[in-house]
Formats: C-alpha cells, structure tokens, sequence
C-alpha cells in the first residue's frame, strides 16, 4: 500500500514541487499527471490504487488553480488499462491476463492522445470509449456505475 502511494500521488507531488522553477522559466509551461479512470470511479479489491489515484486528480486539480497565475498549465491524463510490462507480472493467471490484453490500449496510442491533448490545451482527458462512458454513467448513476465495477473490473 505503501509504495503504490509513493509512487502514483506522492512521487507526482514532488516532481512538480522540484520543477517549479523551470516551468516558471517556460514559455508554455505545461504539467502533465497521469491518472487513471479508477481516478473518477472506484472499483473492488484496488482500494490503494484507488485512492492514490483519486488523489492525483484531486491535486492535478487544485495545483491548476493554484499555478494559473504562473501561466503553468496542468493535463491530467486518465487511460483505462494500458497495455504495459506491468501486467506481465502482475497476474499469474493466463485467462486474466488474456482478458486485460484484448483490452489494453497501446501505449503509443496513449502517447499520442496525451500529445494532442497538449497541443489542444486539454485540461483532462480519460483515454477510452469505456473509460469516458462509465465515468459518466459514475457521475449521473453513481449506484449502476458502481454495480457493473463490483461484477466487471478485474
């Protein structure tokens, strides 16, 4: 629980802290947070992850208004599951890990959304169809949103 906080909210935290100085120096400073759709909706047995997440959203959102005066910028990215090394050792059951592949988003779709995201001057994104459409099941339906996490996410 420890190091998932560490590196997916506090690690963010002060990265920005340390640059500060340069991006004040920018011409277009731009600060981009990678999030998570589980930033927006919670889902079971990822509680840690979760609330790592949801507070990277939380502080994403709170350091734009704080550095806007600055002229620095703030992205927040929120991918559904990308498909990365991650989840070669994250699972030793090979119908999960099948599953998670047939959904996976490459990461270099992911890059390219997030660049022209900032070359848009997106504020936030959530990368997937399924991603943007549970969020916004989450925020008008909170109950369903949460019933089909508890029976669906992995």
């Amino acid at each position: 629980a420890d190091s998932t906080l560490q590196v997916n909210l506090l690690a963010p935290m002060e990265v920005c802290r340390l640059a500060l100085p340069l991006l004040r120096q920018g011409q277009t400073p731009l600060i981009v947070n990678v999030g998570s759709v589980l930033g927006h909706v919670p889902a079971p047995r990822k509680a840690t992850y979760v609330a790592s997440k949801y507070g990277l959203r939380g502080f994403s959102n709170a350091i734009r208004l704080e550095l806007a005066p600055d002229g620095i910028d703030v992205l927040l990215v929120s991918p559904s599951t990308t498909a990365t090394e991650f989840f070669d050792s994250a699972t030793s059951d090979p119908d999960l890990r099948e599953r998670i592949a047939r959904r996976a988003m490459s990461p270099e779709e992911v890059a390219r959304q997030v660049a022209r995201a900032m070359e848009r001057g997106k504020r936030e994104i959530i990368l997937s169809i399924g991603g943007r459409a549970i969020v916004r099941l989450h925020r008008i339906a909170r109950w369903l949103a949460e019933r089909l996490m508890m029976r669906f996410a992995d």
